[in-house]
């Protein structure tokens, strides 16, 4: 057709795509099959070239035989499926005033949980992205960091969600620094429904920025902060509020075990920040599950769960293989809420590696709105309740 003299010249010399080697004898031999009439591959090679052509247009190649495709596996909304390929670093670039910064992510079903809705780790996988964004945004890409030795380690993150987000929406993430103390960094996110003022959650967390060569905090780079804040707008000081002391756990606390897979773990050879919220998730599931409430009893009285408030303080990293117990038991107990404690340990030693809190919601399936704890789940979980808790009403 038309396009052949097009595809020739811009697909066919091709070496990489996206920072990716890309196969050029693979890609002749199906084009020369399509051209025969033996196989249709139009659909595939036509989304080769737009792609192709896409990202010469936003990311024009350094050589004629190459390009550098978008940086840090791009999920920004495209025709089509999003792209998540990992591109090779990007070396130092200067700095520029970017003072926030908005990534628009749709939904995918492998994002969702059992009720349809986006999954309450899945935000913060988001946010994350977003934040590299803006860092790379403001010309610091993660080739800045390494190439001085340095990294962003999240210390607490704490989330409030509004209103559950459904598989195929555009979801919105703006983020900005709101606070900063030496080495501390306070980054804050907003959600919302592309399109929406509406918030359907909020979150922050605060990074530290840390020198891995010492081994310890670093005080953030003045170029950093005049990126972020400008030469004449002063951050506000990062205040964090203490991590509230839970009451002693009761014996009818529930231990889940876990060992961490290679998967879950970051480019640090941490066990990334998101995981710990689906580590949590999970072992208030299994809690519920030693105490006779699972999805299908739950879902036969007409009951759901959610999860309105989270906070997590990371005191350890865990590392791929380790072993690790997450301790549970609720701290209240109320009329259609609950409050969950976590202790995550590992180590031979047990160590405490981080700490969490949830507050959950009973969700009417019908009408998908809050209800009042049904009274057979809080005879149930009795024994899960620290006994310095108030009954519920």
């Amino acid at each position: 057709g038309p396009l052949k003299s097009v595809f020739e010249s811009v697909v066919l010399p091709r070496r990489e795509l996206m920072g990716l080697p890309l196969d050029r004898d693979a890609t002749a031999r199906f084009f020369q099959r399509h051209l025969s009439g033996r196989r249709d591959f139009g659909a595939g090679l036509w989304l080769l070239l737009s792609t192709i052509l896409w990202e010469d247009r936003h990311y024009p190649p350094s050589r004629p035989d190459s390009s550098v495709g978008p940086l840090a596996a791009d999920r920004r909304v495209v025709p089509g499926p999003r792209l998540a390929i990992a591109a090779p670093r990007p070396p130092p670039s200067s700095s520029k005033m970017v003072s926030e910064h908005t990534e628009t992510f749709r939904i995918r079903h492998d994002e969702c949980d059992a009720y349809g809705v986006l999954n309450n780790a899945a935000y913060l996988r988001l946010a994350q992205e977003a934040a590299w964004r803006h860092s790379i945004a403001a010309g610091f890409p993660p080739g800045y960091y390494e190439s001085r030795q340095r990294a962003w380690l999240a210390r607490d993150t704490e989330i409030d969600y509004l209103r559950p987000v459904r598989y195929g929406e555009l979801l919105q993430v703006k983020t900005f620094v709101a606070a900063t103390r030496r080495a501390l960094a306070r980054r804050a996110y907003e959600f919302r429904i592309s399109g929406s003022t509406e918030l359907v959650a909020r979150a922050h967390t605060d990074w530290v920025f840390f020198d891995l060569t010492a081994a310890a905090p670093a005080s953030i780079p003045a170029e950093i902060l005049q990126a972020l804040f400008g030469g004449t707008q002063a951050p506000a000081v990062l205040k964090r509020a203490p991590f509230p002391e839970p009451p002693p756990a009761p014996a009818g606390a529930v231990t889940w075990r876990k060992r961490v897979e290679w998967r879950d773990i970051d480019p640090l050879g941490h066990l990334n920040n998101a995981v710990y919220f689906s580590y949590t998730q999970e072992a208030a599931i299994q809690a519920g599950i030693q105490y006779g409430i699972t999805l299908s009893s739950s879902q036969e009285a007409g009951v759901g769960w959610a999860v309105k408030r989270s906070r997590i303080e990371y005191l350890l990293p865990a590392q791929a293989g380790d072993e690790l117990e997450v301790e549970t038991y609720l701290v209240s107990l109320r009329k259609a809420s609950a409050e969950r404690y976590y202790a995550i340990f590992g180590g031979p030693q047990r160590e405490l590696l981080a700490r969490a809190i949830s507050v959950w919601l009973t969700i009417d399936l019908a009408t998908g709105r809050p209800r009042p704890f049904p009274a057979w789940v809080v005879q149930a979980l009795a024994p899960n309740l620290t006994s310095s808790a108030e009954p519920a009403d």
